[in-house]
């Protein structure tokens, strides 16, 4: 039993640390022709990858005008310390890194 508990962990651990994904679909917009527009947000994206400086994630619009946005996986910093971005570094260089607090 406690190897199946230390292989979810272990398969828990590497999926939670993963990028997180979310793609948008097809984001044409008339006023905003070949790039690929985010209603949400109220922004468009030009074809090709964009890292929104200080942010941390990165978005790529497809010539077909689908978008995903690329960010930093979830992760959990044991107690002592926290997961601290730095945005001052590019996607996905200024993912977490555990800090002491």
């Amino acid at each position: 039993m406690s190897k199946c508990l230390f292989l979810f962990v272990l398969f828990a651990v590497a999926y939670l640390s993963s990028a997180a994904v979310y793609r948008y679909g097809n984001t044409k917009h008339k006023d905003y022709p070949n790039q690929c527009y985010v209603e949400s947000e109220g922004k468009a994206y030009p074809i090709g990858t964009t890292v929104p400086k200080g942010e941390c994630f990165q978005m790529l619009c497809g010539s077909d005008l689908s978008l995903v946005k690329q960010t930093c996986g979830a992760v959990i910093a044991t107690e002592g310390f926290r997961n601290e971005i730095d945005t001052t570094k590019p996607y996905p260089e200024c993912c977490g890194n555990f800090v002491p607090n």
